[in-house]
This record gives structure tokens, C-alpha cells and sequence, in this order.
């Protein structure tokens, strides 16, 4: 009996014993947990104090852009492989795509650290902006870029074998297949090449470059750059260009302007005009001595006296040795007329005499030339891959000489001196100018030959392929 005893209670105290050795367990265990959790709640406040979440910075971020501003056409694809659509305000470029302007467009993309980049017509750009960094690159065209201050980010411009980057600034880019201008308008940028090289350390406010080859040229800003009309438009809008007027680099390069300005002309020279009413309108003839003219001529009209360019009416006449003009008019009103010798970029010199001429009422008009030659041809140009259909319209006369088609870099190709075609027949309307290079904006012109010169000239046309 007493054994049967014995061994229930050491059955017992084994029992009590285990019961008490996995209670401490489970106490330990939980006692355990609960510090970790606190151990883990400690090292998630270290984390936010210590702003942990900028560990972001070390991925990758990239930036977007939104199209703000569609004037024409304007048109944007997602890479080389794709189509392109109509873009619209408010779209999304995003890293890898292209936006585009055609001919009389121009568009404003803005990025989401308040940066900008402008287009002119006629230019095409490839969107990057991963790596916390803007690149643009530009095949052709111009962009005017406002670029907003970041010690992170970069902004970059690679155009043919360069890349420009900015140092919080503001500045343009124009590639026109020749060469390459870079003009700084607010800050410094630096010029590189693809690979690295240095051309300038930096290029600061006030300064342009122009990259033609290998040869770079660095010269000041003169005012006339701003008379651009796709710069004034970019800088016009927030009222830069007031602020440029005020600086006092602007004023300096300004009155090295109007020095130059002063050396085109002679101003011991005259121009002296005359006018008759015509069965058509006006003709007009005038005669000069010591002006230079090499720019030609701007004749201007206007029911005030004096009349002058820009701000009255005017009709552009390139020729250099042109002396006469007859300006179809049948209102039956009196005007003031006008000539300047003009020194390009907006401006005229010499002006001559103002004359007083009435006009015809239209009723017995014969719109040819006395010399049998058109006295107008309207052009125009459009692009077939590699090859430019040119058509073109006269009027006030024939061609019996032909016509010479003119094709130049620069605006307002003349004969002789830039690239032409000769078409002797004098009824033919049209011409294909073939395997021009892609990538390249082009100038044409028609012009009315006589033998061994160009009478009348077409309006100038903007091709680029």
C-alpha cells in the first residue's frame, strides 16, 4: 500500500514538474517576441529620424515631361519603331520619345522639375530623363531652353557631334545641319564633345558660340539676336528680353550693333526716288550713289508721310542692281513712298525721298512688265524623301530665257553664287532637285532668267528632310 503511494505522487511531482518547465518556456518565448517587436519598432523610428526613404535616391528616377503649348503641327511617337500621331496639350513624354514640329509649328514641353525646353518649326528632339538628369537630343531644328535650378539634376542638349550642359541657365541651340549656335542668355553652360572633350569650360550670359567643323567661334550677343523671331517669342512671353535691354552687357553689344550698323552705309550717300501712276499701279525708280546695298532693297508704302520698315507696308527686293519696281495697286488712293538700302536683320539704312503718287482705279489694267518678263513667280517646295518637289506660278509676263532654280544653306539663294538648276524652257512649272542629304534644311528660289542674270525671284522656301 504505501508503495502504490510512493509511486502516485511521483508521478505527480514529475507532472508538476513538466507543467512548470514548459510554462517557463512558453515565458521565455513571449518575453522574447515582445522585444523584438520592440527591438523592431525602435529600429523603424532610427529609420524615419534618420530620413531612411531617401535611399530612393540611389534608383533610378526619372522625370516626365508634358506637352504645355501646340501651335500647327506638332506630332510625338514612343521610339523609331513606331508611327507618328498629332500630339495635343497635355500629352506625356516620357524617356525614349520623340516630339516633332512641321513646318509654321512650334511647341513647349515642360518637365516636372519646372523646367522647359521650346521648339521652332522644323524640329525634331528624342526625350531622356531617367538618372535623375534632362537630356534632349536634337537632330535638327532649334530649341530655346529655360532650365530651372537643381544641384542634383543635370540638363543636357546633344546636337551633332556636341553636348551642352547647363549650369542653371537659360540658353538656345539651333542646328541647321552646317553648323551649330549656341547662345547663352542667362548664366553659363559648358560645350563638350560626345566623347568628353572639352571646347569651352564655360560659355556665361551675354556670350554665343557658333560650331562649324572643328572651328568654334565665341563672340558676344548682339541685340539682333534677340529680333529672331523664334527668340523673341521665347523670351518675349515672361518679359526677358526688357530685362536683357537693361543689362549692361546688352546695352554695350547694342551700341556695337548700331556701329556696325553705321559702317554698312556711307553716309555722304544718297537715294533718290521717283514716282508715276501706271496703268496697274505705281512704278518706281530710283537711283543711287555711295549707299551699300549689297543686302538689297526695302520699298515702303504708306498713306502717312515717311513711311518706313518695319511698320508700313513693304515689298523686299534682293537684287543688288535693281533700280526699279512697280507695285500693283488699284485702290485709287494717294501714297508715300519710299526706298532703303536694307542692312538685314530687320533694319534699314540709307533711306531715300519720300514721293506722293496716286493710284489707278483698276478699270484698264495690263499687268506685264514693258519688257515682256514676269514681274512675279510664287513657289512652292515639298519634301519626297530624299528629292524636293519644287512648283512654281508667274505672272505679268513669260520666261522666254528659262528659269534658273537656285538652292542654298542659307536663305535667299541667289544666281550666281549658290547652287542652281537651268530650265530653258520657258513653259515648264515644276522641278525635282533629287538626292539632296537627310537631315539637312535647304533653301530654294526660282527667278526669272535673262541671260547671264536673274530678273523677278520667287518668295524664298524652307525644305527640311
Amino acid at each position: 500500500m504505501l508503495d502504490f503511494y510512493e509511486n502516485k505522487g511521483r508521478k505527480i511531482f514529475v507532472t508538476i514538474l513538466i507543467v512548470f518547465v514548459v510554462g517557463f518556456s512558453i515565458a521565455l518565448i513571449a518575453s522574447e517576441f515582445i522585444s523584438f517587436k520592440k527591438d523592431v519598432s525602435q529600429m523603424e523610428t532610427v529609420a524615419e529620424q534618420a530620413n531612411v526613404p531617401d535611399v530612393k535616391v540611389a534608383k533610378n528616377i526619372t522625370y516626365n515631361g508634358q506637352i504645355e503649348y501646340v501651335k500647327g503641327s506638332v506630332e510625338k511617337r514612343s521610339g523609331k519603331d513606331t508611327g507618328w500621331f498629332s500630339a495635343s496639350k497635355s500629352d506625356i513624354v516620357k524617356t525614349g520619345d520623340e516630339v516633332r514640329t512641321l513646318s509654321d509649328s512650334r511647341a513647349i514641353i515642360t518637365f516636372e522639375d519646372g523646367s522647359a525646353v521650346r521648339l521652332d518649326e522644323n524640329t525634331t528632339i528624342v526625350f531622356d530623363g531617367r538618372n535623375e538628369n534632362i537630356a534632349i537630343t536634337m537632330n535638327n531644328g532649334f530649341v530655346y531652353n529655360k532650365v530651372a535650378k537643381n544641384d542634383k539634376r543635370k540638363y543636357f542638349v546633344k546636337t551633332g557631334d556636341y553636348i551642352v550642359t547647363a549650369l542653371g541657365t537659360e540658353f538656345g541651340v539651333e542646328n541647321n545641319g552646317d553648323d551649330i549656335d549656341v547662345m547663352v542668355v542667362e548664366s553659363i553652360v559648358s560645350i563638350k564633345g560626345v566623347n568628353g572633350e572639352e571646347v569651352f569650360d564655360n560659355i556665361e550670359e551675354g556670350n554665343k558660340a557658333n560650331i562649324k567643323g572643328d572651328e568654334i567661334v565665341k563672340t558676344e550677343i548682339m541685340q539682333k539676336d534677340f529680333d529672331d523671331e523664334f527668340i523673341a517669342w521665347s523670351t518675349d512671353e515672361k518679359g526677358y528680353k526688357d530685362e536683357m535691354k537693361k543689362s549692361s552687357f546688352a546695352k554695350a553689344t547694342a551700341d556695337k550693333e548700331e556701329k556696325q550698323a553705321d559702317e554698312k552705309k556711307y553716309t555722304e550717300g544718297s537715294i533718290i526716288l521717283s514716282g508715276e501712276k501706271s496703268s496697274s499701279g505705281v512704278r518706281l525708280h530710283w537711283d543711287v550713289s555711295d549707299v551699300n546695298t549689297s543686302n538689297g532693297f526695302k520699298v515702303v508704302k504708306s498713306k502717312e508721310l515717311n513711311p518706313v520698315y518695319p511698320g508700313n507696308d513693304y515689298k523686299y527686293l534682293s537684287e543688288v542692281d535693281i533700280r526699279d519696281y512697280k507695285w500693283k495697286i488699284d485702290s485709287g488712293k494717294k501714297y508715300h513712298f519710299r526706298v532703303c538700302a536694307y542692312l538685314g536683320n530687320g533694319k534699314c539704312g540709307m533711306y531715300s525721298n519720300d514721293v506722293y503718287v496716286d493710284t489707278p482705279d483698276g478699270d484698264d489694267e495690263d499687268d506685264k512688265s514693258d519688257d515682256g518678263y514676269a514681274s512675279k513667280v510664287s513657289l512652292s517646295a515639298s519634301e519626297d524623301g530624299d528629292n524636293v518637289k519644287l512648283k512654281w506660278d508667274i505672272s505679268g509676263g513669260g520666261a522666254p530665257k528659262g528659269f534658273k532654280v537656285v538652292k542654298s544653306k542659307s536663305k535667299n539663294p541667289m544666281y550666281p553664287g549658290d547652287d542652281y538648276k537651268y530650265l530653258s524652257d520657258g513653259d515648264t512649272r515644276k522641278y525635282i532637285w533629287k538626292d539632296l542629304k537627310e537631315d539637312k534644311t535647304y533653301y530654294f528660289r526660282v527667278c526669272i532668267y535673262k541671260g547671264g542674270k536673274c530678273g523677278t525671284y520667287s518668295n524664298n522656301v524652307k525644305v527640311s528632310l
